[in-house]
């Protein structure tokens, strides 16, 4: 071995054990992308991340139990990589790898969750449970406004399309 390899293991961060947490969403791939990739969505979905969210100079801020973090997000892509930075603390910054492929006629979203070091076994399990729990609000909000989008707002413009305003829109002024 040459120096150089041996000092680059020597000052190597140990493996850190991983969790893929997945699940199948029944949408196209480009539309969870979408909405998952835009930070301002993240509030409706993700609750480890907090409950607001905004874009102070340019930085996504959350505002979390545990205090204010920064989110960096990867650049818009075609590839499905939906990878995400938390700065937990100055100096501390978590990856969070995120993927959306297809999956048949859906989705697929996959996050690995790494457990951090000096974290227990417990906490762990909490966090993918955590993560889970996210993403399964993330497939309920996407399962309600397809919903929304198919069986409500056919309804919705049938009860309103007798009105004279809309029937004028229609029928007259077609946008």
């Amino acid at each position: 071995m040459t120096r150089a390899l041996i000092a680059f293991q020597i000052n190597m961060p140990p493996l850190l054990e991983t969790r893929l947490i997945s699940i199948s969403i029944a949408r196209d791939p480009r539309e969870v992308y979408d909405f998952v990739s835009n930070p301002a969505n993240l509030p409706r979905w993700a609750s480890g991340l907090g409950t607001s969210i905004k874009n102070v100079d340019g930085k996504w801020i959350a505002d979390t139990p545990n205090g204010t973090i920064e989110i960096r997000f990867a650049p818009q892509n075609d590839l499905g990589v939906l990878d995400h930075y938390v700065t937990i603390a100055p100096g501390v910054e978590v990856y969070v790898p995120m993927r959306v492929v297809p999956n048949g006629s859906g989705s697929e979203l996959t996050f690995t969750l790494f457990r951090q070091p000096e974290m227990t076994d417990q906490k762990f399990k909490e966090d993918a449970e955590w993560v889970l729990r996210d993403l399964t609000r993330l497939k309920t909000c996407s399962r309600t406004a397809n919903l929304f989008r198919q069986y409500i707002l056919p309804y919705f413009y049938i009860a309103f399309s007798t009105l004279p305003v809309v029937r004028y829109l229609n029928e007259e002024n077609p946008f």
